[in-house]
């Protein structure tokens, strides 16, 4: 849930700062490139901190070698 609200709430203040004045944000698409940039940060930074990496170590299959690089690498990825 917290990806989706990163990608509306980083579109719409993007939307909205394009609306006042910054050209480089003026429109939809720049907006949700903006958008999808924060979710794409925010799921990259669970990966490398707190419990929220221990979680997604705990959901790789025990049958793939080294469950703490596969999470490291997709979330450099």
């Amino acid at each position: 849930m917290a990806p989706l609200i990163a990608l509306i709430v980083g579109t719409a203040l993007a939307r909205i700062a394009g609306l006042v004045g910054i050209s480089a944000l003026d429109g939809w698409h720049p907006a949700l490139r903006v958008g999808l940039a924060v979710m794409f940060t925010l799921t990259a930074v669970a990966h490398f901190v707190g419990q929220r990496r221990a979680d997604l170590i705990a959901m790789v299959p025990p049958r793939l070698p080294r469950p703490e690089l596969l999470v490291t690498v997709t979330g450099v990825l």
